[in-house]
């Protein structure tokens, strides 16, 4: 999730695991266990090899958007991160910040 003001008001935007959030709902469920987690993650290190090593060109970068059937970030070149990676990258990142 991003915190941000979303089209409807709400104070954050889901940005993966929307697929999870449906599936809830079509059960009735109000309340979804989550784990919000606030970070910035620089994923410069992690733009190599024939898939990634595009992603450093701003505009193809530009290309992110969520993808509902996989649940996570795909930018147009078909790359993608699983949010389990991209979640322990921030808690990396944070711990050698600090």
């Amino acid at each position: 999730m991003a915190e941000r003001p979303g089209d409807d008001g709400a104070r954050y935007v889901l940005v993966c695991c929307e697929g999870r959030l449906n599936a809830f709902r079509i059960l009735g469920e109000t309340h979804i266990p989550a784990l919000v987690v606030e970070g910035v993650v620089c994923l410069l290190d992690e733009l190599w090899g024939a898939m990634f090593e595009p992603l450093k060109d701003e505009a193809m970068f530009g290309t992110a958007h969520h993808n509902d059937e996989l649940g996570t970030v795909v930018w147009g070149n078909g790359a993608d991160f699983a949010p389990e990676f991209l979640l322990e990258l921030i808690r990396v990142q944070q711990r050698n910040a600090a």
